[in-house]
């Protein structure tokens, strides 16, 4: 690492990006749907999601390991509701119904004082009406649900069972990891599993879904001409990377820092190598959350720049429903 201690003591990265031609940083660790790349495994995930929304199927699960872009795509998918449903992003896991409804509500901006958990229910359950009787409709996402305790669960059938039979203006998504199946499985939260209509899963990336990943985010940043990853390097990447789009951006970002510090055109493997040989493959959370909600919050409100605004979100909004028909 020695071969760094220079760049270290730098104020920031600005020189890595300006020597490799790079407008933004290409690999960062919080969730951004402009680099989102729609692997097989993401387009299905998406267009399930997407098409259950429309059809108002009630109830939505996606899982996902640590690392696959599950937020992600969370945030692309609210991106594009944003237009057409109120929808509300619950980013912390409660740990009690009464939580749950005071996050629920303040996502929604809706102040609820220092009630009990049935006035704070009962100011959802406005909300909920309220959006029926306008035409519109509440899409709620929740993030992290495994770890939701039952009482949440029954929070949330007793506010779907007030939608109306024809027309349901109250949609959940629930995403969390793989501990979020076995827990519907349990016996005591079998009347909620049958209320699931879709359930959508995502995978590792393929050895040639990491090479095209890299390539992506590379040009999203600004990246133009020859590749800057050579092909072993992308090798030894997918390998190593278990096909984890979390482990190929830590990967990659500290590459570009040994490729800068050698004075490097491009990464090869043996920069690859000296790279993983100094990462630590614990498992941590690596998303700040509160750049979560403000990159939800630009979202919502439109703030986002045109750069922001490309290929992933353009892509959903062309073919989202036509390629949810075909799963």
């Amino acid at each position: 690492m020695k071969e760094l201690d220079c760049f270290a003591s730098r104020s920031s990265g600005a020189a890595v990006l300006d020597y490799y031609r790079l407008h933004w940083q290409p690999f960062g660790v919080t969730p951004d749907p402009r680099y989102l790349y729609l692997s097989s495994t993401h387009r299905r995930a998406l267009g399930s999601l997407a098409y259950g929304i429309e059809a108002a199927r009630g109830f939505l699960v996606l899982t996902a390991e640590p690392g696959l872009g599950k937020t992600t795509l969370l945030f692309l998918l609210l991106a594009r509701l944003g237009r057409s449903a109120r929808t509300a992003f619950v980013f912390q896991a409660p740990r009690n119904p009464r939580e749950f409804l005071l996050y629920l509500l303040a996502d929604l901006g809706i102040e609820a004082g220092d009630q009990d958990v049935t006035a704070i229910e009962q100011r959802v359950r406005e909300t909920v009406v309220g959006e029926t009787r306008s035409g519109g409709r509440l899409v709620v996402v929740i993030d992290e649900a495994h770890i939701l305790q039952s009482p949440v669960f029954e929070t949330l059938l007793r506010l779907a069972d007030l939608e109306a039979p024809r027309n349901r203006s109250l949609q959940v998504l629930m995403a969390g990891q793989s501990e979020l199946v076995d827990k519907l499985a349990q016996p005591a939260l079998a009347r909620f599993r049958q209320h699931v209509s879709i359930m959508a899963r995502l995978e590792p990336l393929t050895a040639t879904e990491s090479d095209r990943y890299i390539d992506h985010r590379l040009r999203m940043a600004g990246h133009s001409g020859d590749r800057l990853f050579t092909s072993d390097a992308c090798e030894v990447i997918a390998g190593w990377s278990e096909g984890i789009p979390r482990k190929i951006n830590n990967i990659c970002f500290n590459a570009l820092l040994r490729g800068y510090a050698r004075k490097r055109e491009s990464i090869d493997s043996s920069i690859i190598k000296d790279a993983i040989a100094d990462l630590d493959w614990a498992d941590a959370e690596t998303e700040p959350r509160n750049s979560l909600r403000s990159k939800l919050t630009a979202m919502r409100e439109g703030e986002l720049n045109e750069a922001e605004k490309s290929t992933p979100q353009a892509w959903f909004a062309r073919h989202s429903s036509a390629d949810a028909a075909q799963i």
